[in-house]
């Protein structure tokens, strides 16, 4: 090969590395904490919708910021304010739009797959409907009494002492965190009030500790290391 031809040859090379190395970096870059509102740092596995590509956390964990400033989240098809991410308890506290009126809720909150749980902090409200014997401790639901509703506040979240038919009662329960002082009588508060939820997620550290991004690869539905030469199983070291 001429050396003017070699000297363009390893040009174009270089210049095709350097691109390739960009885009790598763009995409790592992509995938660094977000804030919204009073959420701050938000990174893997969590992602907020038009923030950060849909590549930097799983798809359960996606947050929306609203034009108030709240993130937010879908889980099991209802919609809840996020309040606080821990990542070190892994832990995700939300609380639920107001409601009008008068409000009892008919179904659990049932997170019986992965990623989220209840967390056992929370307590667990109770509402019983059409109810044809009174159940002890329960208090009516005024609004509700032609339909024979009522609500209790019982313990912590998951006592197995119900298995959401009370006898002739059809039960839904709903988790809360309690605040001091708190009664029955106001149900709607505490149903406002916050709750707890659990999150596990695959380990991000091996990944960030060779100065990786951890994010989500769509096409395999896994875990991945996004890295400046491109993504990676586990790490950017390419020693596993």
């Amino acid at each position: 090969m001429k050396p003017n031809a070699m000297l363009l040859f390893l040009v174009q090379l270089l210049s095709s590395l350097s691109s390739i190395t960009q885009a790598a970096n763009d995409y790592q870059q992509n995938c660094e904490s977000k804030s919204c509102g009073n959420l701050n740092n938000v990174t893997y596995p969590f992602w907020i919708r038009d923030k950060q590509p849909d590549y930097c956390g799983f798809p359960a964990f996606e947050l929306r910021c609203d034009d108030e400033k709240n993130a937010s989240i879908n889980v099991e098809q209802e919609h809840y304010i996020v309040r606080n991410i821990s990542y070190e308890s892994q832990t995700i506290t939300l609380a639920r739009p107001s409601h009008e009126g008068c409000f009892a809720p008919r179904n659990n909150l049932s997170l019986s797959l992965p990623p989220f749980k209840v967390s056992s902090a929370n307590h667990e409200l109770i509402f019983a409907h059409n109810c044809t014997v009174r159940p002890s401790g329960y208090k009516k639901i005024a609004c509700h009494s032609h339909k024979k509703s009522l609500v209790v506040l019982g313990g912590a979240y998951g006592t197995p002492d119900d298995d959401g038919i009370f006898g002739s009662c059809h039960t839904a329960v709903r988790p809360v965190l309690t605040f001091p002082g708190a009664k029955v009588e106001e149900y709607i508060k505490l149903l406002a009030s916050e709750f707890l939820l659990d999150w596990a997620a695959p380990n991000c550290s091996e990944c960030r500790a060779s100065n990786g991004q951890c994010g989500y690869n769509n096409d395999t539905w896994k875990f991945m290391c996004i890295c400046a030469d491109g993504s990676h199983w586990r790490n950017c070291c390419k020693c596993s």
